[in-house]
């Protein structure tokens, strides 16, 4: 299988739990880091051993080196990354929520289609520490209480 060559927009705390995942699963490669605040840029890079990092989505975007790009901004620049990413012929990963409305949720799914490039919109928290106990108590196949987000096994009498 082909490693994927992944750029990274946004290197907030969801990109510490994404990239987590990502090396545990392997198949990737991060060749680059977009993020605005130099400093967040700079650490993240050197954190992780990013050959690339920049303040420009766009030198991201249409980099030769990267396959696809995995979208951790702000929400209200969900649509405009993702469809500049899929247009310059890269594969989009985009952290929910998808967009902020449906108009821009089906300019997204637009620009897949017409630039034939795939687009996956992902929940970062699945693997947070309340679904990941709801599995266990699925598992465990006991009653389930759900309270507030959170949720706890109920023992049999």
């Amino acid at each position: 299988m082909k490693e994927v060559r992944l750029g990274i927009a946004g290197a907030g705390d969801v990109a510490e739990r994404h990239l987590e995942g990502l090396l545990l699963a392997g198949g990737v490669k991060v060749q680059a880091i977009a993020e605005p605040v130099k400093e967040r840029r700079e650490a993240f890079q050197k954190a992780h051993g990013i050959p690339f990092a920049t303040g420009d989505f766009k030198l991201l975007s249409t980099s030769k080196e990267i396959d696809a790009v995995l979208i951790l901004t702000p929400h209200d620049l969900h649509e405009s990354m993702t469809c500049e990413a899929l247009r310059a012929g890269k594969d989009v990963i985009c952290e929910k929520p998808m967009a902020r409305s449906t108009p821009e949720c089906d300019r997204m799914l637009d620009a897949a289609r017409s630039s034939g490039q795939k687009l996956f919109i992902t929940h970062s928290l699945r693997e947070d520490f309340f679904f990941r106990t709801a599995s266990r108590c699925f598992a465990y196949r006991g009653p389930l209480v759900l309270c507030s987000g959170s949720c706890r096994v109920v023992p049999f009498r």
